[in-house]
């Protein structure tokens, strides 16, 4: 089953008159006309507008930029879903959003996965697109291939290779800070 695409969001205009947004705090505010006066919204991960629902982050690249950010996700640079701020906030592809998540692997290091045999694989997922009907896919839709780099010894050789292959590959800017950290004894 294919990715259900991102809801267009509603006219400029329309989000300008209703809403405003402060691209330093992050923060929204919306007109009431009951009380004739813009009262501040709480963190909200939707915000309603003509009885739909949208991403806040969404609504707030689209008010900042002008422009919707349609195929793209809107990735929180940080990971902090409630930091709407402008410089938290940037367009991507699919396979970039995933490059700045958390790592779950056992290692406490992204892309370091511990094999059985104690030693270290360092690994990354490719994105392949979009697959034909039936072929097994990610929640989203692609299809992702894993190709390892290589097996290491220590943590440190294997940290230090993967942040090697993430700076030859120019990928340093969908990385965590922590991500591109080496290991010192």
């Amino acid at each position: 089953m294919p990715s259900k695409p991102h809801k267009m969001l509603p006219d400029l205009d329309l989000l300008r008159a209703n809403l405003r947004y402060n691209p330093h705090t992050g923060e929204f505010q919306r007109w009431y006309k009951s009380y004739g006066e813009w009262r501040a919204l709480s963190y909200r991960k939707y915000i309603g507008i003509c009885k739909d629902r949208f991403l806040a982050h969404r609504i707030a690249y689209y008010m900042h930029h002008g422009e919707d950010p349609g195929e793209y996700m809107v990735d929180h640079i940080n990971g902090d879903r409630a930091d709407n701020r402008i410089v938290n906030i940037r367009a991507v592809t699919a396979a970039e959003n995933c490059m700045n998540r958390r790592t779950t692997a056992r290692s406490g290091h992204k892309g370091i996965y511990i094999m059985p045999s104690g030693s270290y694989s360092v690994q990354y997922c490719r994105t392949q697109g979009r697959g034909p009907v039936g072929e097994k896919k990610s929640r989203d839709g692609f299809v992702r291939k894993t190709i390892t780099i290589g097996t290491f010894r220590s943590l440190k050789q294997a940290k230090a290779a993967y942040i090697e292959w993430v700076y030859n590959n120019g990928l340093e800017r969908f990385s965590r800070p922590e991500d591109l950290t080496y290991i010192t004894d």
